[in-house]
Protein backbone atom coordinates (compact mmCIF):
# COMPACT_ATOMS: atom_id res chain seq x y z
CA UNK A 1 0.00 0.00 0.00
CA UNK A 2 2.16 2.87 -1.33
CA UNK A 3 -0.57 5.60 -0.42
CA UNK A 4 -3.03 6.28 2.56
CA UNK A 5 -5.83 4.12 2.51
CA UNK A 6 -9.01 6.50 1.83
CA UNK A 7 -11.71 4.07 1.88
CA UNK A 8 -12.03 1.73 4.71
CA UNK A 9 -13.75 -1.37 5.19
CA UNK A 10 -14.74 -3.18 8.50
CA UNK A 11 -15.56 -6.82 8.72
CA UNK A 12 -17.08 -9.01 11.53
CA UNK A 13 -19.88 -11.67 11.52
CA UNK A 14 -22.96 -10.27 12.11
CA UNK A 15 -22.30 -6.44 10.99
CA UNK A 16 -24.14 -5.10 14.56
CA UNK A 17 -21.73 -4.81 16.78
CA UNK A 18 -17.84 -4.58 16.41
CA UNK A 19 -17.68 -3.44 12.65
CA UNK A 20 -20.75 -0.92 13.07
CA UNK A 21 -19.23 0.37 16.00
CA UNK A 22 -15.72 0.80 14.51
CA UNK A 23 -17.25 2.32 11.14
CA UNK A 24 -19.68 4.97 13.06
CA UNK A 25 -16.23 6.04 15.63
CA UNK A 26 -14.07 6.45 12.44
CA UNK A 27 -16.92 8.06 10.32
CA UNK A 28 -17.14 10.34 13.40
CA UNK A 29 -13.68 11.12 13.78
CA UNK A 30 -13.23 11.51 10.12
CA UNK A 31 -15.99 14.30 10.16
CA UNK A 32 -14.70 15.90 13.22
CA UNK A 33 -10.94 16.24 12.02
CA UNK A 34 -11.49 16.46 8.44
CA UNK A 35 -9.83 13.22 7.55
CA UNK A 36 -11.74 13.19 4.17
CA UNK A 37 -12.11 8.92 4.84
CA UNK A 38 -14.80 7.26 3.55
CA UNK A 39 -15.96 4.07 5.69
CA UNK A 40 -18.48 0.92 5.43
CA UNK A 41 -19.09 -2.38 7.20
CA UNK A 42 -20.63 -5.48 6.38
CA UNK A 43 -19.98 -9.15 7.95
CA UNK A 44 -19.46 -12.57 7.14
CA UNK A 45 -22.85 -14.02 8.31
CA UNK A 46 -24.51 -10.70 7.88
CA UNK A 47 -28.90 -11.19 7.89
CA UNK A 48 -30.99 -7.84 7.26
CA UNK A 49 -32.92 -8.56 10.33
CA UNK A 50 -29.97 -8.15 12.53
CA UNK A 51 -30.64 -5.15 14.67
CA UNK A 52 -27.84 -2.92 16.62
CA UNK A 53 -27.86 -3.88 20.10
CA UNK A 54 -28.75 -0.91 22.29
CA UNK A 55 -25.62 -1.14 24.67
CA UNK A 56 -23.44 -0.31 21.22
CA UNK A 57 -26.17 2.04 20.67
CA UNK A 58 -26.18 4.27 23.93
CA UNK A 59 -21.94 3.81 23.69
CA UNK A 60 -21.89 5.39 20.56
CA UNK A 61 -24.20 8.38 21.58
CA UNK A 62 -22.26 8.95 24.24
CA UNK A 63 -19.26 8.77 22.22
CA UNK A 64 -20.69 12.18 20.88
CA UNK A 65 -21.26 9.84 17.34
CA UNK A 66 -24.58 11.33 15.69
CA UNK A 67 -27.45 8.64 15.83
CA UNK A 68 -27.65 6.22 13.02
CA UNK A 69 -29.78 3.65 10.47
CA UNK A 70 -27.47 0.77 10.32
CA UNK A 71 -28.70 -2.01 7.66
CA UNK A 72 -26.48 -5.21 8.34
CA UNK A 73 -24.84 -6.00 4.68
CA UNK A 74 -23.41 -9.43 4.17
CA UNK A 75 -19.48 -8.66 2.93
CA UNK A 76 -19.48 -8.83 -1.24
CA UNK A 77 -17.08 -9.14 -4.29
CA UNK A 78 -18.30 -5.48 -4.33
CA UNK A 79 -17.80 -4.56 -0.99
CA UNK A 80 -13.71 -5.80 -1.14
CA UNK A 81 -13.21 -4.41 -4.38
CA UNK A 82 -14.16 -0.35 -3.35
CA UNK A 83 -11.97 -0.45 -0.48
CA UNK A 84 -8.64 0.53 -0.25
CA UNK A 85 -8.20 -1.16 3.03
CA UNK A 86 -10.40 -4.01 4.59
CA UNK A 87 -9.80 -4.25 7.97
CA UNK A 88 -11.32 -7.45 10.05
CA UNK A 89 -11.60 -8.21 13.59
CA UNK A 90 -10.68 -12.09 14.14
CA UNK A 91 -8.14 -14.24 11.97
CA UNK A 92 -10.79 -16.43 11.61
CA UNK A 93 -12.79 -13.76 9.53
CA UNK A 94 -9.29 -13.25 7.28
CA UNK A 95 -9.34 -17.13 6.71
CA UNK A 96 -13.15 -16.66 5.82
CA UNK A 97 -11.91 -13.79 3.47
CA UNK A 98 -9.31 -15.56 2.08
CA UNK A 99 -10.75 -18.57 0.91
CA UNK A 100 -13.54 -17.09 -0.63
CA UNK A 101 -12.29 -14.21 -2.05
CA UNK A 102 -8.20 -14.83 -2.60
CA UNK A 103 -7.61 -11.63 -4.87
CA UNK A 104 -7.94 -9.14 -1.94
CA UNK A 105 -5.49 -10.69 0.11
CA UNK A 106 -3.08 -8.09 -0.13
CA UNK A 107 -5.74 -5.38 1.49
CA UNK A 108 -7.18 -7.34 3.98
CA UNK A 109 -5.78 -6.81 7.47
CA UNK A 110 -6.14 -8.11 10.70
CA UNK A 111 -6.95 -4.93 12.30
CA UNK A 112 -5.33 -5.33 16.23
CA UNK A 113 -2.14 -6.82 14.13
CA UNK A 114 -2.24 -3.72 11.73
CA UNK A 115 -2.49 -1.21 14.69
CA UNK A 116 0.62 -2.63 16.05
CA UNK A 117 -0.73 -4.86 18.81
CA UNK A 118 0.07 -8.30 17.62
CA UNK A 119 -2.38 -11.17 16.08
CA UNK A 120 -4.61 -10.37 18.53
CA UNK A 121 -8.32 -10.44 17.68
CA UNK A 122 -11.52 -8.61 18.68
CA UNK A 123 -13.72 -10.45 20.55
CA UNK A 124 -17.64 -10.13 19.95
CA UNK A 125 -19.41 -8.34 22.65
CA UNK A 126 -22.59 -9.84 21.58
CA UNK A 127 -25.25 -11.02 23.87
CA UNK A 128 -22.51 -9.53 26.69
CA UNK A 129 -23.61 -6.46 29.42
CA UNK A 130 -22.71 -2.89 28.71
CA UNK A 131 -19.31 -3.57 30.53
CA UNK A 132 -18.13 -5.89 27.73
CA UNK A 133 -19.41 -3.74 24.93
CA UNK A 134 -17.26 -0.98 26.79
CA UNK A 135 -14.14 -3.22 26.83
CA UNK A 136 -14.85 -3.89 23.00
CA UNK A 137 -15.39 -0.10 21.54
CA UNK A 138 -12.46 0.21 24.06
CA UNK A 139 -9.66 -1.66 22.35
CA UNK A 140 -11.61 -0.59 18.95
CA UNK A 141 -11.05 2.66 19.72
CA UNK A 142 -7.05 2.32 21.07
CA UNK A 143 -6.73 0.48 17.77
CA UNK A 144 -8.17 2.97 15.51
CA UNK A 145 -5.97 6.14 17.00
CA UNK A 146 -3.01 4.32 16.56
CA UNK A 147 -3.56 4.04 13.20
CA UNK A 148 -4.49 7.27 12.36
CA UNK A 149 -0.93 8.53 14.00
CA UNK A 150 0.73 6.21 11.57
CA UNK A 151 -1.66 7.20 8.48
CA UNK A 152 -2.51 3.46 8.71
CA UNK A 153 1.22 2.23 7.94
CA UNK A 154 2.07 -0.97 9.43
CA UNK A 155 4.17 -1.51 12.78
CA UNK A 156 7.60 -1.86 12.65
CA UNK A 157 8.07 -5.56 14.24
CA UNK A 158 10.03 -4.64 17.66
CA UNK A 159 13.76 -6.86 17.65
CA UNK A 160 14.01 -6.44 21.34
CA UNK A 161 15.60 -9.69 23.43
CA UNK A 162 13.79 -11.69 25.42
CA UNK A 163 15.11 -13.99 28.64
CA UNK A 164 12.39 -16.19 29.18
CA UNK A 165 13.24 -17.58 32.94
CA UNK A 166 12.24 -21.35 33.58
CA UNK A 167 12.79 -22.84 37.08
CA UNK A 168 12.50 -26.34 37.22
CA UNK A 169 12.96 -29.48 40.26
CA UNK A 170 12.32 -32.81 39.64
CA UNK A 171 9.79 -32.39 36.75
CA UNK A 172 11.37 -34.22 33.75
CA UNK A 173 8.28 -35.23 32.73
CA UNK A 174 6.48 -32.13 32.31
CA UNK A 175 9.37 -30.05 30.83
CA UNK A 176 8.98 -30.94 27.32
CA UNK A 177 5.66 -29.19 26.67
CA UNK A 178 7.15 -26.33 28.19
CA UNK A 179 9.91 -25.94 26.56
CA UNK A 180 8.70 -26.99 23.38
CA UNK A 181 5.90 -24.32 23.94
CA UNK A 182 8.71 -21.31 24.69
CA UNK A 183 10.32 -22.49 21.25
CA UNK A 184 6.91 -22.34 18.94
CA UNK A 185 6.96 -18.67 19.86
CA UNK A 186 6.58 -16.84 16.73
CA UNK A 187 8.43 -14.05 18.27
CA UNK A 188 11.94 -15.30 17.78
CA UNK A 189 14.66 -12.68 19.79
CA UNK A 190 14.90 -14.50 22.98
CA UNK A 191 17.02 -16.87 24.74
CA UNK A 192 15.97 -19.67 26.91
CA UNK A 193 17.48 -20.06 30.83
CA UNK A 194 16.77 -23.28 32.25
CA UNK A 195 17.39 -22.98 35.71
CA UNK A 196 17.64 -26.70 37.68
CA UNK A 197 16.81 -26.26 41.55
CA UNK A 198 18.50 -29.18 42.27
CA UNK A 199 16.91 -32.25 40.30
CA UNK A 200 18.00 -35.90 41.02
CA UNK A 201 15.85 -36.68 38.12
CA UNK A 202 16.67 -36.59 33.64
CA UNK A 203 15.69 -33.14 34.14
CA UNK A 204 19.49 -32.26 32.14
CA UNK A 205 18.97 -34.68 29.61
CA UNK A 206 15.37 -33.34 28.65
CA UNK A 207 16.73 -30.02 28.45
CA UNK A 208 19.90 -31.25 26.42
CA UNK A 209 17.93 -32.85 23.82
CA UNK A 210 16.30 -30.52 22.59
CA UNK A 211 19.91 -29.09 20.89
CA UNK A 212 18.79 -25.64 20.50
CA UNK A 213 21.68 -22.91 20.60
CA UNK A 214 19.06 -20.30 22.27
CA UNK A 215 18.75 -22.60 24.95
CA UNK A 216 20.90 -22.20 28.39
CA UNK A 217 20.92 -25.31 31.11
CA UNK A 218 21.89 -23.74 34.62
CA UNK A 219 21.72 -26.16 37.82
CA UNK A 220 21.53 -24.31 41.18
CA UNK A 221 21.88 -26.62 44.01
CA UNK A 222 21.00 -27.39 46.50
CA UNK A 223 17.14 -26.97 46.00
CA UNK A 224 15.84 -23.96 47.55
CA UNK A 225 12.66 -22.40 46.35
CA UNK A 226 10.98 -20.78 42.98
CA UNK A 227 11.53 -17.44 43.80
CA UNK A 228 15.71 -18.21 44.38
CA UNK A 229 15.57 -20.47 40.87
CA UNK A 230 13.86 -17.33 39.16
CA UNK A 231 15.96 -14.62 40.67
CA UNK A 232 19.49 -16.71 39.72
CA UNK A 233 17.49 -16.91 36.05
CA UNK A 234 17.05 -12.99 35.95
CA UNK A 235 20.85 -12.56 37.22
CA UNK A 236 21.68 -14.87 33.92
CA UNK A 237 19.04 -12.68 31.71
CA UNK A 238 21.12 -10.58 28.62
CA UNK A 239 17.82 -9.30 27.74
CA UNK A 240 15.52 -6.07 28.20
CA UNK A 241 12.76 -8.19 28.91
CA UNK A 242 11.80 -10.92 30.51
CA UNK A 243 9.10 -13.49 30.61
CA UNK A 244 8.60 -16.63 33.12
CA UNK A 245 7.28 -19.53 32.51
CA UNK A 246 6.63 -22.83 34.82
CA UNK A 247 7.50 -25.79 34.64
CA UNK A 248 4.27 -28.39 32.98
CA UNK A 249 2.42 -24.85 32.25
CA UNK A 250 2.65 -23.44 28.03
CA UNK A 251 2.24 -20.84 25.82
CA UNK A 252 0.22 -20.38 23.01
CA UNK A 253 2.59 -19.38 20.01
CA UNK A 254 1.56 -15.38 19.87
CA UNK A 255 2.08 -14.68 23.51
CA UNK A 256 5.68 -13.15 22.93
CA UNK A 257 4.67 -11.53 19.51
CA UNK A 258 1.91 -9.98 21.22
CA UNK A 259 3.33 -8.84 24.53
CA UNK A 260 6.35 -7.90 23.21
CA UNK A 261 4.89 -5.86 20.61
CA UNK A 262 2.59 -3.62 23.31
CA UNK A 263 5.84 -3.40 25.40
CA UNK A 264 7.54 -1.92 22.58
CA UNK A 265 4.85 0.71 22.18
CA UNK A 266 4.30 1.59 26.33
CA UNK A 267 6.81 4.64 28.19
CA UNK A 268 9.76 2.72 30.03
CA UNK A 269 8.03 3.32 33.17
CA UNK A 270 5.45 0.82 32.53
CA UNK A 271 7.36 -1.91 33.92
CA UNK A 272 4.75 -4.82 33.41
CA UNK A 273 2.41 -6.19 30.65
CA UNK A 274 0.55 -8.69 31.58
CA UNK A 275 -2.55 -11.15 30.21
CA UNK A 276 -5.07 -13.36 31.51
CA UNK A 277 -4.96 -17.25 31.13
CA UNK A 278 -6.41 -20.78 30.67
CA UNK A 279 -6.54 -23.29 33.37
CA UNK A 280 -6.35 -26.95 32.90
CA UNK A 281 -7.78 -28.88 35.73
CA UNK A 282 -6.50 -32.35 36.74
CA UNK A 283 -9.73 -33.61 35.22
CA UNK A 284 -9.38 -32.18 31.82
CA UNK A 285 -11.80 -29.25 32.74
CA UNK A 286 -10.89 -25.79 30.76
CA UNK A 287 -11.29 -22.74 32.56
CA UNK A 288 -10.66 -19.13 31.82
CA UNK A 289 -8.70 -16.90 34.15
CA UNK A 290 -9.55 -13.46 34.32
CA UNK A 291 -6.40 -11.26 35.46
CA UNK A 292 -7.14 -7.49 37.09
CA UNK A 293 -7.46 -5.08 34.43
CA UNK A 294 -4.18 -2.27 35.13
CA UNK A 295 -4.21 0.63 33.05
CA UNK A 296 -0.78 2.26 32.59
CA UNK A 297 -2.65 5.67 33.51
CA UNK A 298 -4.36 4.29 36.44
CA UNK A 299 -3.32 6.97 39.71
CA UNK A 300 -4.36 4.75 42.82
CA UNK A 301 -2.66 1.35 41.37
CA UNK A 302 -0.50 0.77 44.68
CA UNK A 303 -3.52 1.01 47.22
CA UNK A 304 -5.62 -1.02 44.73
CA UNK A 305 -1.90 -3.46 44.83
CA UNK A 306 -1.99 -3.83 48.33
CA UNK A 307 -5.91 -4.73 48.93
CA UNK A 308 -5.18 -7.80 46.61
CA UNK A 309 -6.08 -5.94 43.71
CA UNK A 310 -3.10 -7.91 41.91
CA UNK A 311 -4.19 -11.53 42.94
CA UNK A 312 -4.85 -13.44 39.64
CA UNK A 313 -1.90 -11.92 38.02
CA UNK A 314 0.73 -14.73 37.29
CA UNK A 315 4.08 -14.45 36.59
CA UNK A 316 3.50 -17.00 33.59
CA UNK A 317 1.40 -14.45 31.78
CA UNK A 318 3.80 -11.19 32.05
CA UNK A 319 6.91 -9.38 30.40
CA UNK A 320 8.82 -7.75 32.86
CA UNK A 321 11.54 -5.12 32.14
CA UNK A 322 14.76 -6.45 33.21
CA UNK A 323 16.30 -3.23 34.77
CA UNK A 324 12.55 -3.03 37.34
CA UNK A 325 13.09 -6.09 38.40
CA UNK A 326 16.47 -5.56 39.35
CA UNK A 327 16.10 -2.96 40.85
CA UNK A 328 13.64 -4.20 43.29
CA UNK A 329 15.49 -7.02 44.05
CA UNK A 330 13.38 -9.60 42.54
CA UNK A 331 11.25 -11.65 44.47
CA UNK A 332 11.37 -11.96 48.24
CA UNK A 333 13.20 -15.61 48.50
CA UNK A 334 11.76 -16.14 52.18
CA UNK A 335 8.75 -16.45 50.82
CA UNK A 336 7.78 -20.27 50.40
CA UNK A 337 4.64 -18.82 47.76
CA UNK A 338 3.10 -16.18 47.20
CA UNK A 339 6.40 -14.77 46.11
CA UNK A 340 4.81 -13.34 43.00
CA UNK A 341 2.14 -11.77 44.53
CA UNK A 342 4.09 -9.99 47.21
CA UNK A 343 6.54 -8.83 44.21
CA UNK A 344 3.51 -7.70 42.17
CA UNK A 345 2.77 -4.97 45.11
CA UNK A 346 5.99 -3.80 45.42
CA UNK A 347 6.36 -3.33 41.91
CA UNK A 348 3.12 -1.50 41.92
CA UNK A 349 4.14 1.01 44.32
CA UNK A 350 7.43 2.26 42.15
CA UNK A 351 6.21 1.34 38.87
CA UNK A 352 2.94 1.09 36.09
CA UNK A 353 1.27 -1.88 35.12
CA UNK A 354 -0.65 -2.45 32.12
CA UNK A 355 -3.11 -5.34 31.36
CA UNK A 356 -2.78 -6.92 27.73
CA UNK A 357 -5.73 -8.10 26.16
CA UNK A 358 -6.02 -12.14 25.83
CA UNK A 359 -5.14 -15.29 27.00
CA UNK A 360 -1.90 -17.01 25.74
CA UNK A 361 -1.21 -19.05 28.91
CA UNK A 362 -2.07 -22.41 29.91
CA UNK A 363 -1.64 -23.22 33.30
CA UNK A 364 -2.25 -27.08 33.94
CA UNK A 365 -2.85 -28.17 37.51
CA UNK A 366 -0.09 -29.92 39.24
CA UNK A 367 -1.00 -31.81 42.60
CA UNK A 368 2.64 -31.97 43.34
CA UNK A 369 2.76 -28.17 43.57
CA UNK A 370 3.58 -25.84 46.75
CA UNK A 371 -0.11 -24.41 45.58
CA UNK A 372 -1.28 -27.48 47.39
CA UNK A 373 0.41 -26.65 51.01
CA UNK A 374 -2.42 -24.58 52.88
CA UNK A 375 -0.42 -24.33 55.73
CA UNK A 376 2.69 -22.76 53.52
CA UNK A 377 0.75 -20.50 51.92
CA UNK A 378 -0.60 -19.05 55.20
CA UNK A 379 1.84 -18.54 56.55
CA UNK A 380 3.33 -16.69 53.41
CA UNK A 381 0.31 -14.66 53.42
CA UNK A 382 0.63 -13.33 57.14
CA UNK A 383 4.40 -13.19 56.30
CA UNK A 384 3.01 -10.25 53.24
CA UNK A 385 0.75 -8.54 55.62
CA UNK A 386 3.36 -8.21 58.24
CA UNK A 387 5.84 -7.00 55.50
CA UNK A 388 3.10 -4.37 54.51
CA UNK A 389 1.83 -3.32 57.56
CA UNK A 390 3.12 -0.26 57.64
CA UNK A 391 1.55 0.75 54.10
CA UNK A 392 -1.76 -1.52 54.74
CA UNK A 393 -2.10 1.06 58.65
CA UNK A 394 -4.65 -1.21 59.52
CA UNK A 395 -6.98 0.07 56.98
CA UNK A 396 -10.17 -2.39 56.74
CA UNK A 397 -10.76 -1.28 52.80
CA UNK A 398 -7.36 -2.68 52.19
CA UNK A 399 -7.16 -5.47 55.02
CA UNK A 400 -10.39 -7.34 54.28
CA UNK A 401 -9.79 -8.88 50.76
CA UNK A 402 -6.67 -10.40 52.61
CA UNK A 403 -8.50 -11.64 55.63
CA UNK A 404 -11.55 -13.33 52.75
CA UNK A 405 -8.59 -15.22 50.51
CA UNK A 406 -7.01 -16.26 53.95
CA UNK A 407 -10.16 -17.29 55.55
CA UNK A 408 -11.38 -19.03 52.22
CA UNK A 409 -8.57 -20.62 51.63
CA UNK A 410 -8.01 -22.39 55.06
CA UNK A 411 -11.49 -23.94 55.22
CA UNK A 412 -10.28 -27.07 53.30
CA UNK A 413 -7.07 -27.27 55.89
CA UNK A 414 -6.60 -29.17 59.02
CA UNK A 415 -6.73 -25.82 60.49
CA UNK A 416 -10.75 -24.77 60.28
CA UNK A 417 -9.42 -22.34 63.22
CA UNK A 418 -7.50 -19.93 60.90
CA UNK A 419 -10.40 -20.12 58.41
CA UNK A 420 -12.94 -18.96 60.99
CA UNK A 421 -10.67 -16.84 62.50
CA UNK A 422 -10.02 -14.68 59.34
CA UNK A 423 -13.62 -15.09 58.33
CA UNK A 424 -15.09 -13.37 61.66
CA UNK A 425 -12.57 -10.34 60.95
CA UNK A 426 -14.39 -9.91 57.93
CA UNK A 427 -17.69 -9.94 59.27
CA UNK A 428 -17.14 -7.72 62.25
CA UNK A 429 -15.67 -5.41 59.57
CA UNK A 430 -18.59 -4.17 58.75
CA UNK A 431 -17.37 -4.85 54.80
CA UNK A 432 -18.66 -8.36 54.77
CA UNK A 433 -20.69 -9.53 51.32
CA UNK A 434 -24.11 -12.24 51.62
CA UNK A 435 -20.98 -14.65 50.34
CA UNK A 436 -19.03 -14.16 53.04
CA UNK A 437 -21.33 -15.39 55.74
CA UNK A 438 -22.04 -18.48 53.31
CA UNK A 439 -17.90 -19.12 53.48
CA UNK A 440 -18.12 -18.80 57.30
CA UNK A 441 -21.02 -20.92 57.66
CA UNK A 442 -19.05 -23.50 55.47
CA UNK A 443 -15.66 -23.21 57.37
CA UNK A 444 -17.92 -24.66 60.40
CA UNK A 445 -18.74 -27.68 58.37
CA UNK A 446 -14.89 -27.73 57.46
CA UNK A 447 -13.02 -29.89 54.91
CA UNK A 448 -15.43 -32.56 54.40
CA UNK A 449 -18.82 -30.44 53.52
CA UNK A 450 -16.01 -28.05 51.31
CA UNK A 451 -14.92 -31.37 49.85
CA UNK A 452 -18.23 -32.14 49.12
CA UNK A 453 -19.39 -28.91 47.49
CA UNK A 454 -15.89 -28.89 45.24
CA UNK A 455 -17.20 -32.10 44.00
CA UNK A 456 -20.60 -31.16 43.22
CA UNK A 457 -19.05 -27.96 41.28
CA UNK A 458 -17.17 -29.84 39.42
CA UNK A 459 -19.74 -32.41 38.80
CA UNK A 460 -21.90 -29.65 36.86
CA UNK A 461 -18.80 -28.74 35.11
CA UNK A 462 -18.91 -31.95 33.74
CA UNK A 463 -21.98 -31.87 32.40
CA UNK A 464 -22.76 -28.42 31.10
CA UNK A 465 -18.91 -27.46 30.65
CA UNK A 466 -16.50 -25.01 32.14
CA UNK A 467 -17.24 -21.44 32.60
CA UNK A 468 -16.59 -20.23 28.99
CA UNK A 469 -12.80 -18.72 28.16
CA UNK A 470 -14.61 -15.74 26.91
CA UNK A 471 -16.62 -14.58 29.48
CA UNK A 472 -14.21 -11.61 30.22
Amino acid sequence: MTEAPRRILFVCTGNICRSAMAERILAHWSQERGLGLEVRSCGTAAESWYEVPDHARRLLAAEGAPPFKHAPQLVTRDHLRWADLVLVMTRAHRERLSEVYPEFGRKTRLLRELAGFGELDVDDPMGGTEEVFKRCLAVLKESLEALLQRGFAPVPEPDILVSVIVPTRDRADLLPRTLASVLAQTYRNFELIVVDDGSTDATESVVRAFADPRIRYERKGPPHSAAAARNHGVSLARGELIAFNDTGDDWLPEKLAVQVGAMARLPEDVAMGYSSLVRIHENGLVQGLDSPAFEADEKDRYRRALAMGVSGIYPQATLIRTKAFRELGGFDQSFRCWEDLEFFIRLAKRWRLQFIPGRFTRLFDDSRGVSRNLDAMYEAHRALLDKHAADLGGDPEMLVPHWRAIGIRMIPSKRGDRARESLWKVVRSGRAKPKDWAWLMLAYGGAPLYRALGAARRFVWTLKGAPPLDAR
